[in-house]
């Protein structure tokens, strides 16, 4: 799953990949993969560390999956981010209105 966890410097929040069977942060995307089912509707994506993925997919062989670091590339690719370095962004808080 994808949470929002506190900054390091206590000045907003940031997205991270957290495993689904374990619980714990994915920290490197080459330490990740991804799974869905194909018969899902919606098709939903479910995060696990490579070592946790096989207790993920258990019983469902049906299933796709990917390494997380191709998945993200994937997932920019499709919403037109260009593949390139840019400067890191300063995190933004967005309130919501009342």
């Amino acid at each position: 799953m994808i949470e929002f966890v506190p900054t390091d410097e206590g000045t907003g929040h940031a997205p991270v990949v957290v495993c689904e069977v374990c619980h714990h942060r994915i920290k490197s995307a080459t330490d990740g993969s991804v799974a869905w089912d194909f018969d899902a509707k919606p098709m939903v994506a479910l995060f696990a560390h490579k070592r946790c993925f096989h207790a993920l997919i258990r019983g469902h062989p049906g299933w796709g999956s990917e390494d997380l670091d191709a998945f993200f590339i994937y997932l920019l690719q499709n919403t037109g981010l260009a593949l390139r370095p840019w400067k890191k962004k300063e995190p933004r808080q967005r309130r919501q209105r009342r």
